[in-house]
């Protein structure tokens, strides 16, 4: 049953029961996790992968579950096919996480990743002039080719091409 491990933030706005998952996903990418995050006024959920830290932000994003899983899935979707993966491919991991459950957080690690994630979004969003104006596509680019400590200093996108190779 493929995942999203959602913060207490996004699961209390949902409004859903979260799943009762001990265990990973047995998906190709395994568990996503998800947080929400205000910019410019806009109310955006940054997605992070368990195992490989890469990560993707969807802008203007309703808390509703079905809009939650779409923007997910189209997101996921689209920086898949960005970073050049086969579309094939792309298309069978996103069939996966079509009927993605929402859960709760597991990793104490993956969430402290996605602090630091969320601060370098912040930042590099800013610096490039506010949502309206930046290139999100190069900004989330240039995040996931950044070394990862706890990847023993490997990009997030290599990882990421290991599992869908």
């Amino acid at each position: 049953m493929p995942l999203l491990r959602c913060t207490q933030k996004i699961l209390k706005k949902l409004e859903v029961s979260p799943v009762d998952a001990g265990a990973d996903s047995d998906s190709t990418l395994g568990d996503w996790y998800g947080n929400v995050l205000r910019m410019d006024r806009k109310q955006c959920v940054l997605f992070v992968n368990d195992w490989t830290l890469f990560s993707f932000i969807a802008v203007q994003v309703s808390l509703k579950p079905d809009k939650l899983r779409d923007a997910f899935l189209t997101r996921l979707n689209y920086v898949l096919i960005e970073e050049g993966f086969d579309p094939g491919k792309v298309l069978r991991v996103c069939e996966e996480y079509k009927d993605v459950q929402f859960a709760k957080t597991t990793s104490k690690s993956t969430l402290g990743s996605m602090n630091d994630l969320t601060r370098l979004y912040t930042r590099f969003i800013d610096i490039n002039g506010g949502l309206e104006y930046c290139d999100m596509s190069k900004i989330t680019r240039d995040i996931n080719r950044r070394p990862q400590k706890t990847h023993e200093w490997s990009f997030a996108v290599d990882i990421l091409r290991i599992h869908l190779c």
